[in-house]
């Protein structure tokens, strides 16, 4: 089934829909391309059948243009990824990346693609200048790391300062943190 959007008034919206993996068999698929649903399919089959159809929503963003969204990536998983993160890598003009080859690979897991620029620590101060010409192009602008926030023991921080003192917005988007999960992992009864 296609997706159908929520608001038609052109805001941010929720987009839902049932998407199947053609890579599924076709014993598990109806005619019609959804899924058959037989009370004679096996437990076995019914529990693959499940993990084949995903229902999912995905908040559309109306992207600011001459904003820098400051992207958390995964640190482990490459699905432990926000769909809004997704959605905004999908929709920036530039991706400034840590490592290319790395987010390159990060994006193709998601069908994304998207122009890429090299952002590391040691050519943040350069690369600032041409991010800041781009926003104040009107161009939207994210900055991704190979695993986690940028900024946080990443490159990001110079860029960010150098954004704010122009006065071009500068939008986080969380994402993984390792040290809630270990926490949260951790069996500790009293956190406070």
């Amino acid at each position: 089934a296609s997706p159908k959007e929520g608001d038609s008034k052109g805001n941010n919206s929720a987009i839902c829909g049932t998407y199947v993996d053609s890579n599924a068999s076709s014993a598990s698929k109806s005619s019609s391309g959804g899924l058959a649903v037989a009370s004679g399919l096996s437990y076995s089959t019914r529990i693959a059948t499940r993990t084949i159809v995903r229902k999912r929503c995905i908040v559309r963003i109306m992207l600011k243009k001459n904003a820098l969204y400051v992207v958390a990536t995964p640190i482990g998983n490459l699905s432990d990824i926000s769909l809004r993160a997704l959605d905004i890598l999908a929709k920036v003009d530039v991706v400034a990346a840590e490592h290319i080859q790395n987010s390159k690979h990060l994006l193709a897991a998601h069908a994304i693609t998207a122009k890429l620029i090299s952002l590391h620590q040691h050519n943040e101060t350069a690369v600032a200048d041409k991010i800041l010409a781009l926003l104040n192009s009107g161009k939207s602008v994210a900055v991704i790391t190979d695993a986690g926030t940028p900024g946080i023991s990443d490159p990001g921080a110079i860029l960010v300062k150098r954004i704010r003192e122009q006065g071009l917005p500068i939008i986080p988007v969380p994402g993984a943190n390792a040290a809630i999960c270990a926490m949260s992992a951790a069996g500790i009864t009293n956190p406070h």
